[in-house]
């Protein structure tokens, strides 16, 4: 997905991940069946991770070289504690609203009460980020670049405009697919180190996440 933001935008890949992360949670804690709560669990995971692989771009787009090594620094801290926090705040949750609480209100359904309620709130949460995001303004230079053509295009009698050198543009899907998808999955297999790493850090991602 950094490839695609790149090329088409960042800011709609963080409201339409964030809001449909937000549907599959709100999903998780209404259905009584075992498979579509493990199919929207694994859905909600991937979308969540869409805006935390492409915030390094928004970071690269929005900083110079000097302050973007503090921001980045600033970002991996304060996602770090997030991670910290979560389960933490998932035991007060639980403690706070209990078993009564969550059957008076017919949260029971598959999920036990407090696990619903959980994802309830995870969703209310990222719903009203989602809101938030839609006041964003697009970050990728190349795009609004484009748009400012266009904008120049309209006002004036001039028919067309050739487009701005956009490192970023590809001439068709099949040449985005190729680059963004192929050449990545190229990397991965024939490159150890790329391959290593990519499997030490998704290992322990997944034990975060887990616990």
């Amino acid at each position: 997905f950094p490839p695609w933001s790149e090329t088409f935008g960042r800011k709609n890949m963080y409201i339409v991940s964030s809001g449909l992360s937000a549907i599959c949670c709100m999903i998780i804690g209404l259905v009584r069946s075992m498979p579509v709560i493990i199919i929207m669990r694994i859905t909600a995971g991937l979308l969540s991770a869409i805006p935390y692989t492409i915030i390094g771009g928004s970071i690269e787009d929005m900083f110079n070289s000097h302050a973007r090594i503090w921001a980045m620094y600033y970002w991996t801290i304060a996602s770090n504690i997030g991670l910290i926090l979560g389960p933490i705040m998932s035991s007060y949750i639980i403690a706070g609203l209990g078993w009564y609480v969550a059957l008076n209100l017919g949260l029971y359904k598959f999920l036990t009460p407090t696990q619903a309620m959980e994802f309830y709130i995870f969703a209310i949460i990222v719903a009203a980020i989602t809101g938030g995001l839609f006041f964003i303004r697009e970050s990728r230079p190349s795009l609004l670049l484009a748009y400012e053509v266009k904008r120049v295009t309209d006002m004036t009698t001039v028919q067309y405009i050739p487009p701005p050198l956009n490192h970023d543009h590809t001439p068709d899907l099949n040449t985005f697919l190729k680059e963004a998808l192929f050449r990545p999955a190229q990397l991965f297999f024939q490159e150890p180190i790329i391959f290593v790493i990519a499997v030490m850090i998704s290992v322990a991602m997944s034990l975060i996440y887990i616990f």
